[in-house]
């Protein structure tokens, strides 16, 4: 595959990714509050702890929320899938750069690589923490949606200019990166030449800075549109919402997982 199609391809599947987690369950009749509170204590118990079995357990959790609601668990597979095979590619590194006792050798050209067994536990410790991190938070976020997400953070008391930048960057995102992506095509199909890889890279590099000048001007006509709203009626405050059962037993397991990760430390 030609690196110009990959990064296409990267650019559009992100774009994608962000309008999928998106979507949300439409009856999912769990408090968005609760919710966002339970997801970003499960995410950060998941990547701070170093016991394998609670990150598994919140794994678990996560395929749990995907299943009980129906949602497409392929596409939270694959992007979970993908999370985690970055981070071993970024950390792999690590088994060879540790020292320690040596398991395996492995020969590149005239250099002997020495892997050791420390160093890969530090790559499936990593990778166990991104993978349990990645599986509860996605799986939050597809049955949420982005909507239900705001309105989580603001019954949390997230500062207002926090919550509006998020529903800025959601919406623009995959305009962004669609945008960036179509540049890129007309970049190349102004090359009217075969030429080498590194020159190639030099022509479409000259995108970043049509991305930052577009960029601004969304940004220029973003602040225009929302000092001519002003002096609209202010929004309404949001409202805690009506907790059921099946809330109180999300809060109280996530409440459990908090107090054995304290514990154990």
């Amino acid at each position: 595959m030609k690196p110009r199609n990959l990064t296409h391809r990267f650019l559009e599947n992100l774009a994608r990714t962000v309008d999928l987690l998106d979507g949300g369950v439409k009856k999912t009749d769990l408090n968005p509050t609760i919710t966002v509170f339970s997801a970003f204590t499960l995410t950060m118990v998941a990547t701070l702890s170093p016991d394998f079995r609670l990150q598994t357990l919140i794994f678990f959790i996560g395929v749990g929320m995907i299943l009980l609601t129906h949602s497409r668990i392929c596409e939270w597979a694959k992007v979970t899938f993908l999370v985690a095979l970055w981070a071993t590619i970024v950390t792999a590194p690590a088994a060879v750069i540790m020292g320690g006792e040596t398991v395996a050798k492995l020969s590149v050209g005239l250099i002997e690589l020495k892997i050791s067994r420390e160093g890969i536990d530090a790559v499936a410790k990593l990778v166990s923490r991104v993978l349990a991190s990645t599986a509860v938070l996605t799986s939050f976020t597809m049955v949420m949606g982005w909507k239900e997400i705001i309105l989580g953070l603001e019954g949390l008391k997230v500062p207002k200019e926090v919550t509006s930048l998020l529903k800025i960057s959601i919406t623009n995102m995959p305009l962004v990166l669609r945008d960036a992506s179509r540049m890129l095509s007309a970049r190349e199909a102004r090359v009217m030449r075969d030429i080498k890889l590194r020159e190639l890279w030099m022509i479409l590099s000259t995108v970043v800075g049509d991305i930052l000048v577009r960029g601004f001007e969304r940004a220029w006509r973003l602040e225009k549109s929302v000092e001519a709203r002003s002096f609209a009626v202010s929004p309404k405050k949001h409202e805690f919402g009506v907790v059921t059962k099946k809330d109180l037993a999300l809060l109280l397991f996530t409440i459990t997982v908090l107090a054995f990760w304290i514990l154990e430390m």
